[in-house]
């Protein structure tokens, strides 16, 4: 299993979306090991590589031990299901880190190779093995996206300088990072409000410049009807963007789920990022905190966020980490089961 791990490991969530990172690996009964991952949506499986591995070699299936990161699919969907390939291969022994939430599998893969006659072991390095999809498999379990708040401040807690300037409120360094950020999530949304203000691009950006290859698709999100007009700098957006009415941010990710968005960054001021959180519908906050003070400007963030008194909330470290010479980014994460 670890080596089926490591073998998911070798491609991102972006490149094989809308599905989830999966990597098998087979020992034969002669002690030779194949692995392999699954590469791109519409494409083999892992477990179909795998075994085409074993074809190509000219070394049988019949009798082997495979390890999957996640349970083998039982239903039709692109490619054929993977459990039915799996028995055809004879396979005497199926090691499972965890099940498929999706729910043409849910069970139904493990339930068929068990029926078949195959040993199935279920919980091999589950941790591990869904550490790699955590974003996916939340998704696919709470039908929402898994939502990361993005902030920055100073270290006084404001957001922007004094009114009438235009001065970046984080280093350069932190920028890269946050564009890096912007380039592994599907979605991006800001508010109508931030729109308007700012007119970000809600573009992933090289430091030169230059469009990433992969791009989030932007979202504003409005309570009326707001129509986007040629103007605004995310009008030049690779991906087009969308403009979302409606007053209720459950709904809201209601939609984007629906639209298999499912990692979502909220980027944009204290009024729209305060809701998410006292929505209890932030599962990670990304805290860029600049190491300087801006003293006399006004935009700071409310006091429930840098004093921790969000009702109902409680936060755990998840990383810290310097950027630059000025900059701290934060990981911060709910805490499970806390009062």
């Amino acid at each position: 299993m670890s080596i089926a791990v490591d073998e998911a490991k070798q491609v991102s969530s972006r490149q094989v979306y809308p599905n989830p990172r999966v990597g098998a690996a087979i020992l034969c009964t002669n002690g030779q090991e194949f692995s392999s991952f699954h590469a791109e949506a519409g494409q083999d499986h892992a477990e179909l590589r795998v075994f085409k591995l074993c074809e190509k070699n000219k070394v049988p299936t019949q009798g082997a031990t495979l390890a999957v990161t996640l349970e083998p699919c039982s239903h039709h969907g692109k490619t054929p299901p993977c459990a039915d390939a799996i028995i055809k291969a004879g396979i005497a022994r199926v090691l499972i880190a965890g099940e498929d939430p999706v729910d043409q599998v849910s069970g139904e893969g493990i339930k068929k190779l068990e029926a078949a006659g195959i040993e199935v072991v279920t919980g091999v390095m589950q941790v591990e093995a869904e550490n790699l999809n955590k974003e996916w498999l939340f998704a696919q379990r709470n039908r929402r996206p898994y939502v990361t708040l993005k902030m920055a401040t100073s270290l006084d807690g404001k957001w922007k300088t004094k009114k009438g300037e235009d001065r970046w409120v984080t280093s350069s360094a932190a920028r890269a990072d946050a564009h890096v950020l912007r380039s592994r999530v599907q979605g991006l949304l800001t508010s109508r409000k931030t729109l308007i203000e700012d007119d970000p691009s809600l573009t992933a950006r090289e430091a030169s410049g230059n469009l990433m290859s992969e791009q989030p698709k932007p979202f504003i999100l409005s309570k009326q009807s707001f129509s986007l007009s040629d103007d605004f700098k995310v009008s030049k957006h690779p991906i087009k963007a969308e403009v979302i009415v409606s007053n209720s941010l459950e709904d809201t990710l209601s939609r984007l789920y629906d639209q298999k968005i499912f990692h979502l960054m909220v980027e944009a001021g204290p009024t729209l990022s305060q809701s998410f959180m006292q929505a209890g519908l932030v599962d990670e906050v990304v805290l860029y905190m600049e190491t300087n003070f801006f003293g006399a400007s006004p935009f700071q963030f409310p006091e429930a966020f840098h004093e921790g008194k969000l009702p109902g909330d409680s936060w755990k470290i998840y990383s810290v980490q310097q950027l630059g010479t000025s900059t701290l980014k934060v990981i911060l994460q709910p805490k499970v089961g806390t009062p």
